[in-house]
Order: C-alpha cells, then structure tokens, then sequence
C-alpha cells in the first residue's frame, strides 16, 4: 500500500496490509517474516492495482522491486527487493509510532528486571514469556480483561431484568449473543452502554473513547449484517 494512492487500493490489498504487516507488526514480528508473507499473498489472493488494475507485482516492477529477496536476518536486504521495500515502510511506520515503540522496550526490560508485571487492569503475571508475549500480555491482555469485565455486567443485568437473551460466548474481540427480535432495541442498547461508558466509569484508565459494532441475523452467521445501535 505504501507505493500506491489510498483510492487505488483494493480491499483485499488493504486486508492483507492489516494482517500481515500491520498487526504483525505491533505484536512483535519484523520486516523479514512481513516481507515474506505479503510476497506469497500477491499470488495467493491474486492482489491488484485498485479492482481491474495490473497485478502487483506488475506494479512493484514498474518501480524496480523485481523479486522478493533472500529474507535471512543475518543479510542485509539488496536494492530491487521487496524484502528491502518492507524493511524501509518498517521504518516510516515505527517513526510514526515512536511512543508505543519506546513503550515497548520499557514493558520488556521491566518485566526482564522484575520477572513479571502487573497490567493495567490490575491481573499480576510472572513467569516465563518470550517479548512477544510479555508485550501481547500488555496490550492483548487487557483488551480481553475489558471484554470479560462487560460481559459479567451484562449478564448481571440480563438475569435481574430477566431477559432471555444468551451470551453463547466471548470469541477474540466479541461478544456472541442469541437475542430474541423483540428485545433487540432493549439489550444492544445496555450492552454498548457497559461495553462503551460504564466501563470507562470504573476503569478510569481507559482515557480514550470506547467503540462498539454490532451484526446480526435471523438467520445464521453467514447471513448476518452490520446493525445500527
């Protein structure tokens, strides 16, 4: 994405951006491993120049990166290489991220110091982590803590209002809910007020605004669609 204008971008370009440098990044992965995945879903996912445009790797051709490179940590990565392209859109993004970078060699050195470290959330964790871990631990972590915090409030809620609505489960960043149709605009509304204002009440660390989403079908999942809270 780094060489092309936004509108020329295609979505599934712009998803394998997210997911195969971006989160990779912030988590702990570097240019090497980011090159050599991104190399392989220009294939894989047949990635364009916006819809109809030239591949992309026609693209990276056209501004001499014509291979992907050796991708070995103990190389510097040579002129032409989309390895070496990677490694210099690594370094424009950690300048522009230098706050969380500076944060993470502090998480990671005080954790090696002190052997274990306290999120904010307030969960003790020691033991043996790699930095990775330590700093998905850190970041991850807490997000999960605020996810399991609305939940216990929300089902404290539905069982004193006696509602038949189900928490069937909590998946990664979501809350999986059977809701029947008629309490749709009584229980979506509670659930973004604790998942989004009441925790931010009680946790007064949480400094920035809360955002939620919601999906759903009568259906199945395959035929569930965004839903205005």
């Amino acid at each position: 994405c780094y060489l092309l204008e936004r509108e020329q971008v295609s979505k599934t370009t712009r998803y394998c951006a997210k997911n195969q440098f971006v989160f990779p990044e912030f988590y702990g992965s570097f240019y090497v491993d980011c090159a050599r995945a991104l190399w392989n879903s220009i294939d894989l996912m047949k990635l364009k120049v916006g819809v109809d445009g030239i591949s992309l790797k026609e693209h990276l051709k056209s501004k001499g990166i014509d291979r992907l490179g050796l991708c070995n940590p103990e190389e510097r990565p040579k002129p032409g290489t989309f390895e070496l392209h990677i490694k210099e859109v690594e370094q424009t993004f950690w300048q522009k991220f230098s706050a969380y970078a500076k944060w993470k060699d502090e998480w990671y050195a005080a954790y090696r110091k002190q052997g274990g470290f306290q999120t904010l959330a307030g969960f003790v964790i020691q033991g043996l982590y790699t930095r990775n871990e330590v700093i998905n631990l850190g970041v991850q972590g807490v997000a999960s803590n605020c996810l399991v915090w609305a939940a216990i409030r929300f089902q404290k809620w539905l069982t004193k209002e006696k509602h038949k609505t189900k928490i069937v489960g909590l998946i990664h960043d979501s809350m999986l809910l059977d809701v029947p149709e008629k309490d749709l605009t009584i229980v979506l509304p509670m659930a973004k007020q604790i998942m989004t204002q009441d925790i931010r009440k009680a946790w007064k660390w949480l400094i920035v605004p809360l955002e939620v989403s919601f999906e759903g079908s009568p259906e199945n999942w395959h035929a569930k669609k965004p839903m205005r809270v």
